[in-house]
């Protein structure tokens, strides 16, 4: 049976971040423990729950860049992530 990637991300969550126990996982959602485990070991190998892709790679921004958000941060605490970008293109 084909396992979502919806339940997918479940099964790790429940299990492995919320220490829920495996047999109750399994009667709530309906998988099997050899599901669980295989989404787990995948998720540790390639940092995703989905077949066939992996972890994006860390963003790597230039000092100017990192201290500009940095600054924006500070002066507006509660921003929008559209508000962030939008300064970025102005400023670069």
């Amino acid at each position: 049976m084909t396992v979502s990637v919806d339940l997918r991300s479940r099964d790790v969550v429940l299990v492995y971040m919320y220490d829920v126990d495996m047999a109750l996982v399994t009667a709530a959602l309906g998988v099997s423990i050899r599901s669980i485990d295989q989404c787990h070991r995948q998720f540790k190998e390639n940092g995703n729950v989905s077949p066939n892709m992996t972890a994006c790679a860390s963003a790597h921004w230039s000092a100017p860049a990192e201290a500009f958000v940095e600054g924006y941060m500070k002066r507006n605490p509660s921003f929008y992530p559209e508000e962030l970008r939008e300064a970025g293109k102005v400023k670069y």
